[in-house]
């Protein structure tokens, strides 16, 4: 952390090293000793917890998120909290992609797939709305798991719409990833050892409107990449509703952004 995160800065609170040694040396289970950093927008009993904002700057919350209890049971070290944007929304952070430092990390779990990339921690915790984990993940070069709705607890993480909110998981790669969603979720989610290698859907053409000539060219090259890598392609024609879905999607996080921050909005 002390040699990267000065050009990274992922970082928006950092435990003393003394005190997580302490925390590693007496721990025990399927996380033990492992250290985590969690996106700011979970509280945190040890760490002040500002949801990227201002209007939060330095309130300490009584306990942990759910989530938070369940890694700390599990023996995970929380070492510290990761930048996020202010509420998990749109505004942009101050954390560079540690792949190159002039371009952007994503968003809005910026800090967490960071932290990983950067190499600062095995695993993060992070969340996902509509596309605040797997986005990140995809700029820095991580895994990121968006996990069903409801399959990881979001009691004690800021609302942002109660909908769609959602925890989000990061780790170096799939097996992971898959691991740490294993352990916290109690459930089994062994990644296949499908011989053939994995199988990647590419869209035909995309609902919501289509990607600009920059995306496409990225896209061609992860194709080729993809094939030379042994893995296959399998093309996926999106039906006209689901165009619906996304508009949908749209409505339902504003009203419920609207509603859940009306004490923010009338700060």
């Amino acid at each position: 952390i002390e040699e990267v995160e000065p050009e990274v800065r992922a970082m928006t609170a950092v435990v003393q090293h003394d005190a997580a040694m302490a925390q590693a040396m007496v721990a025990k289970g399927p996380l033990a000793g492992v250290p985590i950093a969690v996106k700011d927008i979970f509280d945190t009993s040890e760490f002040v917890t500002s949801y990227g904002s201002s209007i939060y700057r330095g309130h300490e919350p009584r306990s942990d998120a759910a989530v938070v209890t369940w890694l700390r049971r599990y023996g995970g070290i929380v070492v510290g909290k990761t930048v996020t944007s202010e509420f998990a929304y749109m505004a942009p952070t101050v954390t560079r992609n540690p792949s190159d430092l002039g371009r952007t990390s994503g968003g809005s779990s910026s800090g967490s797939a960071a932290a990983v990339a950067a190499g600062i921690v095995p695993f993060a915790i992070g969340s996902q709305t509509g596309g605040s984990t797997i986005r990140p993940a995809s700029f820095c070069g991580v895994a990121g798991y968006k996990p069903t709705f409801g399959m990881l607890s979001t009691v004690g993480m800021k609302c942002f719409s109660w909908s769609l909110d959602t925890v989000g998981l990061f780790a170096a790669g799939v097996s992971d990833v898959a691991y740490f969603a294993q352990v916290l979720s109690g459930r089994r989610l062994a990644v296949s050892e499908d011989s053939t290698g994995p199988v990647f859907g590419l869209p035909d053409r995309y609902s919501w409107g289509e990607p600009s000539a920059n995306a496409a060219a990225a896209l061609e090259t992860a194709v080729r990449a993809i094939e030379d890598a042994g893995g296959r392609i399998k093309r996926v024609r999106f039906a006209p509703w689901m165009a619906d879905i996304a508009a949908a999607h749209e409505t339902i996080q504003r009203y419920e952004a609207y509603r859940s921050l009306g004490y923010e909005y009338d700060y």
